[in-house]
């Protein structure tokens, strides 16, 4: 696993997967050997997912959220470092959950992560009393709370109001949020074919495409958060 990663360029769809795999990996052994370098190490892959930006958000989230856990089940053990890291791992779990709940997911696979939702806030905002920020902790349950009860009662979703209002625009950022699903899924995915008439793409030209996609996916969202009425879209 420390080789796949090692041997993936930054930027690649597929690095956040893997790092997250090594991460797992990490931290299942250190609660079978009780080596603390295995628990630092596994925080540290699972920072280094969620923070790569050619990710699919959807791993980024799992990676973010297992850190989080992580340093709850062991903050024993883990310094002030540790506990800036849970907290940053915290604020990416509640930036990333507007994204995978409300893009791309289905009504029935929704309500699925109703559940998850509801005691991942009530975590990381237990982590947030913990290291005394009080204020952060009431932000965060609030958020997490608008999420659920907006999952529960609102079959519409942002990206229903803003295919209603700007058709054009919802297309697209559908069409590269689909791409990068497909790009994490597979390295290979973007050869068209084994046809000798298309031309081989190399691993920097995979790189350079997701990380064109995520660029993309960037300033999609930015745009949109310029029109009128969707000054706050995707954000919790």
């Amino acid at each position: 696993l420390r080789r796949a990663v090692d041997t993936t360029q930054d930027d690649h769809a597929i690095k956040a997967f893997r790092l997250t795999s090594l991460g797992k990996a990490l931290s299942t052994r250190f609660e079978l050997k009780q080596y603390s370098q295995d628990l630092r190490n596994a925080m540290i892959a699972f920072e280094k997912a969620s923070d790569e930006m050619a990710g699919n958000p959807t791993t980024r989230l799992e990676a973010a959220m297992l850190l989080t856990n992580l340093c709850l089940k062991h903050r024993a053990q883990y310094d002030i470092t540790g506990a800036t890291l849970a907290m940053k791992a915290s604020e990416r779990v509640i930036d990333l959950l507007p994204q995978v709940v409300w893009l791309g997911r289905g009504v029935d696979q929704r309500y699925r992560d109703l559940q998850q939702l509801g005691s991942t806030a009530n975590a990381i905002a237990a982590l947030a009393i913990e290291s005394g920020e009080i204020e952060r902790a009431l932000e965060w349950l609030e958020q997490g709370r608008n999420i659920v009860w907006g999952q529960t009662h609102q079959l519409r979703t942002p990206i229903d109001d803003l295919r209603d209002q700007y058709p054009g625009v919802a297309e697209d950022l559908e069409r590269v949020s689909s791409a990068l699903d497909i790009a994490s899924i597979s390295t290979g995915i973007i050869r068209k074919s084994e046809d000798p008439e298309y031309p081989k793409f190399t691993t920097d030209d995979e790189a350079r495409s997701h990380r064109a996609l995520a660029l993309e996916y960037n300033k999609l969202v930015e745009k949109i958060r310029t029109l009128e009425g969707f000054q706050d879209f995707l954000r919790p």
